[in-house]
């Protein structure tokens, strides 16, 4: 866990790929914050997420 969120601190920005409708669909979120094992995102409130 402790490698995962060493590369995190480095990448701020990461991919999330999901199915929708039996498609993949792939967001790129960016890490606001990270606190203990927990990591936090920002996304608009009009976006489908």
């Amino acid at each position: 866990m402790e490698k995962a969120f060493d590369f995190l601190s480095r990448h701020k920005d990461v991919a999330f790929a999901t199915v929708e409708d039996g498609m993949p669909k792939i967001r790129v979120f960016e890490i606001m914050k990270q606190q203990g094992n927990t990591l936090y995102f920002a996304t608009a409130s009009w976006k489908e997420v």
